[in-house]
């Protein structure tokens, strides 16, 4: 003989407001940490692209030092070739 679901009169009203309370700060909880979290997720983001960002400006200034190295170094190559060939008295057409 199954019985249907009913509220016992023994319960205080006060336990259920409780019991009601509690589940509504519950999931106001988890609410805000869930807002929290995803500012968090942002900022997170944020960092990793300006650290990636970073990264990126230096190898740029390590490149340009190293063009900046090599342009020098042709420039010596290239004056030696024009002493050479003028040693030679080669003209370049």
């Amino acid at each position: 003989m199954t019985e249907s679901w009913h509220l016992d009169k023994r319960i205080p009203i006060a336990t259920i407001v409780a019991i009601l309370g509690q589940a509504v700060a519950l999931g106001w909880l988890a609410s805000s940490m869930d807002g929290r979290i995803s500012a968090l997720e942002k900022i997170s983001d944020a960092q990793a692209s300006l650290a990636a960002e970073t990264h990126v400006t230096e190898r740029i200034a390590v490149l340009e030092s190293n063009q900046a190295h090599v342009t020098v170094q042709l420039d010596h190559i290239d004056a030696k070739l024009d002493r050479i060939t003028e040693r030679l008295n080669i003209k370049v057409q």
